[in-house]
């Protein structure tokens, strides 16, 4: 539950309203990799090289934003993906990490590159606007 509340519950909201859905998306993208900041000293603690994972971070906020936009920002939703994406990348990380797929390119850098183009594809047949309807009602 730990995150979502602030990132989807409170912040969105109030980052699209000024700044609109991708704009807001994209804000967040930076707050939420910097929130993780604290983890790249940690000793032990093994992640992508920080610009990947803020190539990661963005993507997961686009297709997250989305998800939150369509469900009116439900917390269910919001920690559902988010708990999905933590497994499924840890599953993903361990199933690759010895046999490497025939690239060039390291595997962080390829689910980088598949969130950022499914969020890209959601921005282009949204037209920008990530289901996101303005300004809710109070």
């Amino acid at each position: 539950m730990g995150e979502e509340p602030g990132w989807r519950g409170y912040a969105l909201p109030r980052l699209e309203q000024r700044h609109g859905a991708v704009g807001g998306t994209l804000m967040l993208a930076l707050l939420w990799t910097g929130w993780h900041l604290p983890l790249f000293i940690r000793p032990g603690w093994q992640s992508s090289p920080l610009w990947i994972y803020l190539l990661i971070m963005t993507g997961l906020s686009l297709i997250m934003t989305y998800a939150a936009n369509l469900t009116r920002f439900s917390l269910i939703t919001a920690v559902t993906l988010h708990a999905a994406f933590n497994t499924a990348s840890r599953f993903l990380v361990g199933l690759f990490a010895k046999t490497q797929p025939v690239t060039s390119l390291p595997f962080e850098l390829v689910l980088a590159l598949c969130g950022l183009g499914v969020g890209l594809m959601l921005i282009l047949v949204t037209r920008g606007r990530l289901a996101y309807e303005g300004p809710r009602s109070s």
